[in-house]
């Protein structure tokens, strides 16, 4: 059986699912502020719900330009993080020793065998031509 993971494994995962708790939080209340807000001003002003739409309209456009710009933020850092790691696996790749067929133990093998593996292993070699 494997291990429980660790809180500091899981940590991404919860830290995800705060941010769409606090952003959901920000969708359902930032207008309802707003709207009360405006709610208030048309009483004292003795106003139709003018000030209670207007304000209400611009609470929902205005949490939905934030959650847009932190959300295209939130991509680029996780881009340049995939482009370093692209990068860093490529690095790694140049330096790691060429094993020739004849030392892998290639060449015992049938020709079965031989496709199986390669295919197998179709998807670890190429890391040079993500450079």
């Amino acid at each position: 059986m494997a291990p429980a993971p660790t809180p500091a494994e899981n940590k991404p995962k919860y830290q995800g699912l705060g941010e769409g708790f606090s952003t959901a939080f920000e969708f359902a209340v930032t207008p309802c502020v707003f709207a009360g807000i405006g709610y208030g001003v048309d009483k004292l002003a003795g106003t139709s719900p003018w000030f209670t739409i207007a304000l209400t309209i611009f609470a929902v456009v205005g949490t939905t330009i934030k959650t847009w710009y932190v959300y295209n933020a939130q991509m680029a850092v996780e881009a340049e993080m995939a482009i370093a790691a692209r990068k860093a696996a490529s690095e790694r790749a140049k330096t790691r020793p060429q094993v020739s067929s004849a030392e892998s133990g290639i060449d015992s093998l049938d020709a079965d065998e031989r496709g199986s593996l390669s295919a197998s292993m179709e998807f670890t070699r190429p890391v040079e031509a993500l450079a």
